[in-house]
């Protein structure tokens, strides 16, 4: 049998005998669809179909369903289309302000999406957010979210789309997935002018894209899981105040690729200095390009021990490079990190010191470890230490003018005159602990003066008045002195 389907004005399309539904959505104009021979396969009835012509901007074929397109002008219309959805239906907004709090709480499906789309004039404001996205397989593409606290928040949110969207003048972020939200793709899009907010409160807090939320804020100290993510080809900055993308710990296997980032107006508050600011693990941060940053390009600085959750969680085997770095700050880099790669080889990146363009990070591959079961990195501002699996400890640092070694403990003295140590503290390490340091000699004697700890007495090289002068020795450098220590001897 041969029949024509006609949408009506509203998008609702005709419905075929066997529970086979035919209608078009994403759909600027309705135009005539002539099909031919239709055959459908059910049980009772095996037919086949094939179409002759299609005349139509794009198509929708949802088996045991309904799918329609809901075109929308006003804030009411927009309140009223989230709130009625289905998986399939895709929601048109005319050019136009729209003002309000506009949630979708209602999900597509993998096969059968929602969509929410409009022009670069289809403008979303509201009190607190421009648009919360609550729920799954949704296709936000092509509008704009401005003049709100944050532009778009994704909460619990999962196998979004978001596309071609634009976010300005928050009040904090640009864009914000957190309370788990995974396997989300932010791609060609621009965030610009955030952290716009007056006042003590709101200064540092505009990132373009933030991804999970800071350890302090993790409800009930569950880990916020917003892993997955991927921010691909976006134009992030100028006006952005705070990290072009900041990651926080706790979320994982996330992709950066292909974005170019203005750190023009970062402010350095709160610590964000750079384009990219990794507290995550496991994420690949390749083919990016920035210019214009207070400090340096990417961080990846932190390992740290909350006290709840994962111990010693954060910015290990992540992969940072190919990245092109511009107008960096006299004393940045393009990479402050050391990372793992798939967890045998390890790269680390220095200090591109009074260098403003950097136009490959160069990184370097350690193959110490390969053949080391099991180790932990552990990643300080400037620094890093590798424990193996025997108990060693190795570390290294950028600003290292030295590194002194005796018998189970070492130091290390930066350029900048300050000294780390570590190993067996038997009284050397000073780092003025007081309960049980040393290993011999008298364990309840808790005065331990530095001079005991560094030097060692050789002999008396004479008596005399108020006190004894001796003979001593660094015991690290070895350099030999004459001291006097004074006696509490009256002299007559």
């Amino acid at each position: 049998f041969d029949f024509q389907i006609f949408p009506d004005k509203s998008g609702h399309c005709g419905q075929t005998r066997g529970h086979l539904t035919i209608c078009s959505i994403s759909l600027d104009s309705l135009e005539k669809q002539q099909i031919k021979k239709i055959y459908l396969l059910q049980p009772w009835l095996k037919l086949t179909m094939k179409l002759t012509h299609i005349l139509m901007l794009g198509s929708c074929l949802a088996v045991y369903g309904n799918c329609k397109t809901i075109e929308v002008s006003t804030a009411d219309q927009l309140h009223s289309a989230l709130s009625s959805v289905t998986p399939g239906d895709s929601i048109h907004m005319a050019a136009g302000d729209y003002t309000g709090t506009f949630t979708a709480t209602r999900s597509g499906t993998a096969s059968a999406p929602i969509t929410l789309k409009g022009p670069k004039k289809a403008v979303l404001s509201g009190p607190k957010y421009a648009f919360w996205l609550r729920a799954d397989h949704w296709v936000l593409r092509g509008f704009s979210m401005a003049n709100s606290i944050m532009g778009l928040v994704l909460e619990g949110a999962s196998h979004n789309l978001l596309d071609d969207i634009e976010c300005y003048n928050s009040r904090q972020e640009g864009v914000h997935f957190r309370m788990n939200s995974t396997d989300n793709i932010l791609q060609n899009s621009y965030i610009h002018d955030t952290g716009k907010g007056e006042g003590d409160y709101y200064k540092g807090r505009g990132e373009g894209v933030y991804i999970g939320l800071s350890h302090n804020n993790w409800v009930d100290n569950k880990v916020d899981m917003s892993d997955r993510n991927q921010i691909l080809n976006n134009r992030i900055g100028p006006g952005v105040t705070a990290e072009c993308i900041d990651v926080k710990e706790g979320t994982n296997n996330g992709v950066i690729r292909g974005n170019h980032f203005d750190g023009t107006d970062i402010k350095g508050i709160h610590s964000a200095d750079s384009w990219v600011d990794v507290k995550g693990e496991s994420y690949t941060i390749e083919d990016n390009t920035g210019e214009h940053s207070i400090y340096d390009g990417f961080q990846n600085i932190l390992n740290i021990h909350f006290g709840h959750g994962p111990d010693n969680m954060g910015s290990c085997n992540n992969t940072i490079v190919k990245n092109v770095c511009h107008g960096l700050a006299k004393n940045g880099t393009c990479v402050r990190s050391s990372t793992i790669l798939d967890n045998k080889e390890m790269s680390e990146w220095g200090t591109s010191v009074n260098t403003t363009t950097v136009d490959i990070n160069t990184i370097k591959l350690f193959h110490v470890f390969d053949d080391i079961n099991g180790y932990n990195v552990f990643c300080g501002n400037s620094h890093t230490l590798v424990v193996t699996g025997d108990d060693c400890v190795y570390g290294w640092a950028y600003k290292i003018r030295g590194v002194y070694c005796y018998y189970d403990f070492s130091f290390a003295v930066t350029t900048d005159g300050r000294v780390f140590s570590w190993g067996q503290n038997n009284c050397h390490l000073g780092h003025n602990i007081l309960d049980n340091v040393c290993s011999t000699g008298d364990q309840n004697n808790t005065e331990i003066s530095d001079y005991k700890r560094f030097y060692d007495e050789l002999c008396a090289l004479g008596l005399g008045c108020f006190g004894t002068v001796f003979k001593i020795k660094h015991k690290g450098s070895g350099n030999e002195y004459a001291i006097k220590i004074i006696d509490n001897i009256n002299c007559k």
